[in-house]
């Protein structure tokens, strides 16, 4: 999967990107389809990398972080902040 080259420099500090073409790591990632329960955007050979997943992440995020073995944590640092934020705190 090529990137054109606008996405090329935008994407070129995420794990998924390989000087412009998806990694082989990456495109095994995507051939499994793990990732659709939490992006459905990620799910396909179309894949989405600029879709909202939701609590502020967008799929490239979501890709970025299970190439880089971080998926986990960040997804639970995301939950928490998004519990956070929909809290009313009275001074």
């Amino acid at each position: 999967m090529n990137m054109d080259k606008g996405k090329q420099k935008i994407y070129q500090e995420y794990f998924f990107n390989a000087n412009g073409v998806m990694s082989q790591e990456a495109i095994s990632v995507m051939d499994e389809g793990n990732l659709g329960s939490i992006a459905p955007s990620l799910i396909g050979k179309a894949a989405d990398l600029d879709a909202p997943v939701g609590h502020g992440l967008y799929g490239q995020d979501v890709f970025h972080h299970a190439l880089s073995g971080t998926l986990k944590e960040f997804l639970a640092q995301k939950q928490l902040t998004a519990e956070l934020l929909s809290k009313h705190f009275i001074l």
